[in-house]
């Protein structure tokens, strides 16, 4: 009656079905992040999602994106969360260090 089944099979046919829907080759994931700058007269509105993904698997559901290195100036990471940060971190220290 119920026929056992294979979870690496069932992940495989979700990522195929998420590539062709982004237009993506089969080795291609999408990264899913969300980021937006929106300028009005009295300046610029940020956001991004909170969401940190590793493949399928959402590593963390609340990071922050959007990371201040100056009283105006504002970096929006995505990519390799690791990365991204330390690369604001020293932007960030160096933008000090010129004050």
């Amino acid at each position: 009656m119920f026929s056992s089944v294979n979870s690496e099979e069932v992940g495989s046919a979700l990522e195929a079905d998420e590539a062709s829907a982004y237009g993506l080759r089969d080795e291609e994931l999408s990264s899913g992040t969300t980021i937006v700058a929106l300028p009005f007269e009295g300046g610029i509105v940020l956001g991004a999602d909170s969401r940190v993904s590793t493949g399928t698997y959402v590593a963390n559901r609340t990071a922050d994106k959007l990371a201040s290195l100056s009283d105006n100036i504002f970096a929006a990471r995505s990519g390799s969360a690791a990365d991204a940060q330390t690369l604001t971190e020293y932007v960030k220290y160096y933008l000090q260090s010129l004050e």
